[in-house]
This record gives structure tokens, sequence and C-alpha cells, in this order.
């Protein structure tokens, strides 16, 4: 794992430096878009080393990829409505379904007092399964986002949370 560590620890670095070097290269953009899809750190959790710097780089890489394919990454949230007594929480998944992150998740959002906060839950798959049918009643309102990923952020933004929880595992696959 640490030899794996020092690969990708210099992949990133010597991808991150050519991009910034040259952010209008279409090769470059490629090159990012490349990475956004096909990277896996997953051995990454298996090593000693600190993490930081990698994820660091793999945000700037992730951000840099996405603009150029041109996604709205910049945003600015509108002041919490007057008046507003509960706190507005997101929690987006990409399927509930009885995996680990499903269940790794529960606990965000599961016994929180309902009197304090609205749950909106965000997925892009729906099949009915028994864990999806538990979280749909825990929820205000359930949401299967379009399919199309440009056009997931609208919908998420349109219902004015206070806090948006991932709980995919995106630190690891994007």
């Amino acid at each position: 794992t640490n030899q794996y560590f020092r690969h990708i620890s210099g992949v990133l670095t010597q991808l991150r430096s050519s991009i910034m070097a040259a952010p209008d290269s279409n090769l470059w953009k490629r090159m990012a878009l490349i990475f956004l899809q096909k990277a896996n750190l997953i051995p990454l959790y298996f090593c000693q080393d600190s993490l930081r710097d990698i994820y660091v780089q793999r945000g700037e890489i992730v951000e840099f990829a996405l603009k150029a394919a041109g996604f709205e990454l910049d945003y600015s949230f509108p002041p919490q409505p007057f008046g507003r007594k509960k706190i507005r929480l997101g929690i987006h998944m990409r399927k509930w379904a009885p995996y680990t992150e499903g269940f790794a998740s529960l606990p965000v959002f599961a016994s929180l007092d309902r009197n304090k906060c609205e749950m909106y839950l965000y997925v892009h798959l729906s099949d009915g399964n028994p864990m999806e049918q538990y979280v749909r009643s825990l929820a205000d309102r359930f949401v299967v986002l379009p399919e199309d990923v440009r056009e997931c952020a609208a919908p998420i933004r349109a219902d004015d949370l206070d806090v948006l929880f991932f709980c995919n595992n995106s630190t690891a696959v994007t």
C-alpha cells in the first residue's frame, strides 16, 4: 500500500501540475475527466500516510473536470427564510438498499428530533426495497433525482436546505 500511495501521489501531483500549467488545453481537460470517471482510491484506506494532500489535489482535479465539462459549481445560497423553525437536512444517497453505506448512514438521521428538523432524501435510483421503504417513512420528502447528472443540483438547491449530507463513498470513487 505504501508503493501505491507513492504512485498515486506522484500521478496526482503530475496531473494537477499539468492542468494548472495549461488549463485551456483540451488534452488536460480530457485527462481530468478520465481521472474523475476512473480513479479508485480505496486502496489508500490501508496505508498509514496522511491522505490530506492527495484528497486536496483530487478535489482540485474534480472541480476542474466538472467546470471544464460545463457544470455550474458556484452557487450563492439565499438567506434562510425568516420564521423557519426547523433545520432542513438533506441526505443524498445513490440508492437506499441494504449496503454498507446505507447502514452506516442511518445513524446520521434516523433518530433526530423531528420537531427540530425536516428530512429531505435524494436518490438516483429507487426500487421500493424494504430499506428504501423504511427511510421513506422517516422523510418529509423523498426525491428521485433526474437521470441527467447536470440536472441533479436544481431540485436540491430549490429545497433550500441548511445541510446536505452525502452518504455515498465519494472519497473513494466519483
